[in-house]
């Protein structure tokens, strides 16, 4: 169950509603959270509408980087901010999109980083 008003990314919705620039592809986090040992965020956000995804940086017991990505829609019920993973027929085009963006992002963050480090894959 997701409290009301923060995404399992972190995020106030008040500040979602607005489009952040982390949720049009202007920013990334990086991965220091991961070695900070703070509260786990993803590397990345993008967001189309009302649609959000996050991608997270995940090592494997081998060493290995992997990448996965969570997807949700956001609404607004009683003046509070919700999350659900439930998506109507108009939200479909806005996911694709998203999805897409989060795969197209993966590759080029991989390729970026793939000079600086011999153990991404």
């Amino acid at each position: 169950a997701q409290r009301a008003g923060t995404s399992s990314y972190g995020v106030d919705y008040p500040r979602v509603a607005q489009a952040p620039q982390s949720y049009t592809g202007g920013s990334s986090e990086g991965s220091a959270a991961h070695q900070s040992g703070s509260k786990t965020r993803p590397i990345h956000e993008i967001r189309f509408g009302r649609v959000v995804a996050a991608i997270w940086e995940n090592r494997t017991e081998q060493g290995h980087l992997r990448y996965n990505v969570t997807i949700g829609r956001i609404y607004k019920q009683d003046e509070q901010w919700r999350e659900t993973q439930s998506f109507g027929r108009d939200d479909l085009p806005l996911a694709i999109k998203v999805l897409d963006q989060c795969h197209t992002w993966i590759f080029a963050y991989r390729a970026q980083h793939a000079s600086q480090s011999t153990d991404r894959s």
